[in-house]
C-alpha cells in the first residue's frame, strides 16, 4: 500500500483553487442577483407607471363622461341617449335616497341636523353639480364658505 500523505503545499494549492473556484461563483451568483434585481425593480416602475396611467384614464373618462353629460343631457346623440336617460334616472334616486336618509336621521334624532361623520352624497358630486362648481357657479354658496 502507498499511501503517500500530501505535503502541506498541495493542501494549500487545493485550498487556494476551492476557494478561487467558491470566489467565482459567488461573484456570479451575486450578478445574477444583482440583474435579477434590477429587472424585478424595472418591472415594478413599469407597472407602477401604468397603474397609475390607468388610474388617470379612469378619472379622465369620467370627467369627459360627466362633462358630455352636463352638456349634452337635454338633447345627446343617439348613441349616447340611452346612457344620458338611465344616468338622469340614477341621479334622481340617488337624490330620493338621500331625502330619505335625512328623514331617517331626522326620526333618529331630531335635534341632531346631520351627523358630523357622514354626508348625504359622501363627497361625490353629481355631473351637474360638478359643472357648476367648475364654472363658478355654486348654488348660492360664496368663496369665503370654503
Amino acid at each position: 500500500m502507498n499511501t503517500r500523505k500530501p505535503d502541506l503545499s498541495e493542501i494549500k494549492e487545493t485550498v487556494v483553487n476551492t476557494a478561487g473556484v467558491l470566489l467565482e461563483k459567488t461573484r456570479l451568483l451575486k450578478d445574477a442577483a444583482g440583474e435579477k434585481a434590477r429587472i424585478l425593480t424595472q418591472k415594478a416602475k413599469i407597472r407602477a407607471e401604468s397603474a397609475r396611467n390607468s388610474s388617470r384614464l379612469d378619472r379622465l373618462y369620467g370627467d369627459l363622461g360627466s362633462l358630455y353629460y352636463c352638456i349634452m343631457k337635454d338633447c345627446p346623440d343617439e348613441q349616447m341617449r340611452q346612457l344620458c336617460e338611465e344616468i338622469t334616472v340614477l341621479l334622481d334616486r340617488n337624490e330620493e335616497l338621500d331625502r330619505q336618509l335625512e328623514e331617517l336621521r331626522q326620526i333618529e334624532d331630531p335635534a341632531q341636523e346631520t351627523c358630523p361623520d357622514e354626508s348625504p352624497d359622501d363627497g361625490e358630486t353629481a355631473p351637474e353639480e360638478a359643472a357648476s362648481e367648475e364654472s363658478g357657479e355654486a348654488s348660492g354658496e360664496s368663496e369665503e364658505t370654503l
